[in-house]
């Protein structure tokens, strides 16, 4: 083991030897070229280290750049689907809008028409319908279609025992297809004719239904069954003070048969004349009376009784052709919406003659007892009017303005 440092030592004196003769200089420029060196080797590993760390971040930012990049590139196509979807939205709150316009007339086929554009507009359904609930019939007649060509695939007339919209009209809940899953009975029931179904109540009554038949399957959401229900919210008041046109009025095809009065051994025929034709005999009066500079009236009277409903109507065919008697032939009796109500059309050359034609009517109906079915009545009547005095020669006001006093009548008569 002590070999080779026996040779090393032997060694070292030559090679002090050969050190010493070299120059001082020149050995003092090795040193510091020595370390020099070393130290410009440490630097440049330092440099490189740096670089590397350097070109390591370079990458990591040009990763986080085409990030950033890729997400600014989705939020603007982002921003750009929802400015669509808020212009379509606008588009579509202004069509709406105007249907909604369209609610406020009297004509009842305008409302329909108006309803059923509603419901496309806040759905996307391709297919709908409204049915019009009767509860002496418990049956539910079609009323309006859209579009018409599938009139023939909604049935006419529904029971209300046996079919989903009377499935709703006896829950009085709204109804949608995802409801099989819950109850797999109504699968028993349903004609494959009805995906969305919302009840339409009028002064907490069911008038009817509102029906999707066909809808988009990107559009059948929770959204399209609230809006559905929104459509018929908004189309109830209308639904109820529309007027049919004459001759296309359902409500003129129901048992009671409100053309006719039983009397004697045969029919009589009535001279109250159906709600149908009221909204275009009014116009035509109202034409009439603004050419002669005639004043003309709308009395609305609300007979208060515990009778039923059929009993109702006997009652007002009665007290109605007492009326037309006492009015004369300046004056038109109609049924009204509900079944103790009538609507009175008077023609007067003066405001005080329909002042006086209101108080002579008050006093027909309190002064006396009415027989209906062997059973003495009597009603309390509630009256609303408006003249061409209050709100010029319109149908359309002289309705509202009725129906405002109407109102406010029956409300004193609840406080009293």
């Amino acid at each position: 083991m002590l070999g080779p440092l026996v040779v090393v030592w032997l060694d070292l004196p030559a090679s002090i030897r050969a050190l010493e003769l070299i120059p001082v200089g020149a050995r003092y420029a090795a040193v510091v070229l020595s370390v020099s060196s070393a130290v410009v080797l440490s630097r440049i590993r330092r440099l490189q280290s740096e670089l590397e760390r350097t070109q390591q971040k370079s990458r990591q930012l040009e990763g986080e750049v085409d990030s950033v990049r890729h997400e600014a590139q989705a939020l603007t196509l982002s921003l750009r689907t929802v400015n669509n979807r808020i212009a379509t939205e606008l588009s579509s709150i202004t069509i709406m809008y105007e249907q909604m316009q369209r609610l406020q007339s009297l004509d009842q086929r305008e409302v329909l028409d108006a309803t059923l554009a509603g419901v496309r507009l806040i759905t996307g359904a391709t297919s709908c319908v409204i049915y019009r609930f009767h509860e002496q019939s418990l049956k539910l007649r079609r009323l309006a279609v859209w579009p018409a060509r599938d009139e023939s695939w909604y049935s006419e007339s529904l029971t209300v025992a046996s079919t989903i919209p009377g499935h709703v009209i006896r829950t009085g809940r709204p109804f949608s297809i995802r409801e099989f899953v819950d109850q797999p009975e109504l699968r028993s029931i349903d004609d494959q004719r009805t995906i969305i179904c919302t009840p339409i109540v009028v002064r907490n009554q069911i008038w009817g239904v509102l029906s999707i038949g066909r809808l988009p399957f990107i559009r059948y959401n929770e959204y399209a069954e609230k809006g559905l229900q929104v459509v018929a919210a908004l189309a109830a008041p209308a639904l109820e003070h529309a007027m049919p046109s004459a001759g296309g009025n359902q409500r003129a095809a129901e048992p009671d048969d409100r053309m006719r009065m039983a009397g004697g051994e045969g029919e009589i025929e009535s001279p109250v004349l159906p709600y149908e034709q009221l909204h275009t005999t009014l116009e035509e009066q109202t034409r009439v009376a603004e050419q002669l500079r005639y004043h003309i009236a709308l009395i609305l009277i609300e007979l208060q009784t515990h009778l039923p409903e059929d009993e109702s109507v006997i009652l007002c065919e009665t007290v109605g052709a007492a009326i037309a008697h006492t009015a004369g032939t300046s004056s038109s009796i109609f049924f009204y919406q509900q079944a103790g109500q009538l609507a009175l059309v008077a023609l007067g050359t003066s405001y005080d003659a329909t002042g006086y034609l209101l108080l002579r009517v008050t006093e027909l109906i309190g002064g006396r007892a009415w027989m209906v079915a062997e059973e003495m009545v009597l009603p309390q009547a509630v009256v609303g009017f408006g003249t061409s005095t209050q709100c010029g020669y319109d149908a359309t006001k002289l309705i509202r303005r009725a129906e405002q006093v109407l109102a406010l009548q029956q409300e004193m008569e609840l406080d009293l």
